[in-house]
């Protein structure tokens, strides 16, 4: 196949809805969708492309989840080192 045979494949297996993505995800789906089609157990073009949202979907969620809980871990040694700053610097007040 051509680059342009490809690109008409990649198309007629995507669904219409979703031909609107970023670019990077898109990507992420499209790349998942082939390595899917690959496998044993692929399905139509449509259902690879489907599975392949859904596992690209629920990566891009767990990746969310992990900065999520990073930031609360950053605020609460923020937090804790303000304490201790404080205690330290109160210490030195009263002798």
């Amino acid at each position: 196949m051509t680059g342009t045979e490809d690109e008409l494949v990649e198309t007629e297996s995507q669904p219409a809805e979703t031909r609107d993505l970023p670019r990077e995800l898109e990507a992420a789906i499209r790349q998942r969708a082939y390595e899917i089609s690959q496998s044993a157990d692929a399905g139509s073009p449509e259902e690879n492309w489907r599975r392949a949202e859904i596992e690209v979907s629920a990566g891009r969620h767990d990746e969310s989840d992990d900065v999520v809980k990073r930031d609360e871990l950053a605020a609460a040694e923020d937090e804790e080192a303000s304490v201790l700053l404080h205690a330290r610097i109160g210490a030195l007040g009263h002798p």
